[in-house]
């Protein structure tokens, strides 16, 4: 089933200059999933002294099709700020604890349900464009979703034999940090 999900991401960003001044950025990513994920959204960044106020925009694109086959997820971080682009890449690699509870529907079939935890941790490096220096920046991120997990199956007292999967995506928790 399609369906929508707001995640929020929340970073910090320090600024590269003199005053060595700190900067929150904000990401939010308002999330189409179908097994699938495709995200935008924004991110704020607070000028040191002497800069110009910016929005940047991030884009979120993560794989989640075929998780028990440990489909790695990327993350891409387009802004702009400063008068300057910025491109974040990051590639996550995951991890997680599974455990599940299993209920009868009939004397022939069973269905056995997990809610899993998965974790996304990334690193990458920013691209700095168009200043009078280029300059590159380390990027670390942790994503946390949350899938639940279902399998119907026959009671068979040989082998069972899977009827039926589904995974649905239940929410998600993303923080980073970038120098």
């Amino acid at each position: 089933m399609r369906y929508l999900l707001l995640t929020v991401f929340v970073g910090l960003s320090i600024a590269s200059t003199a005053q060595k001044k700190q900067s929150w950025a904000f990401l939010t990513s308002l999330e189409i999933n179908d097994l699938r994920t495709i995200g935008g959204g924004f991110s704020i960044h607070p000028p040191p002294v002497g800069e110009h106020f910016s929005i940047g925009v991030g884009v979120d694109l993560v794989r989640v099709r075929n998780i028990a086959k440990n489909v790695t997820p990327v993350y891409i971080d387009v802004r702009y700020k400063w008068s300057f682009k910025q491109i974040s890449p990051c590639v996550f690699a995951q991890g997680g604890l599974a455990g599940y509870n299993e209920f009868l529907n009939g004397p022939s079939t069973a269905t056995r349900t997990e809610l899993k935890g998965r974790t996304f941790l990334g690193s990458g490096v920013g691209f700095l464009v168009g200043s009078p220096s280029a300059k590159i920046k380390p990027y670390w991120a942790f994503k946390y979703r949350v899938y639940q997990f279902a399998e119907t199956f026959t009671r068979s007292a040989e082998r069972p034999v899977v009827l039926e999967r589904t995974e649905q995506e239940q929410f998600t928790f993303s923080v980073g940090i970038q120098y």
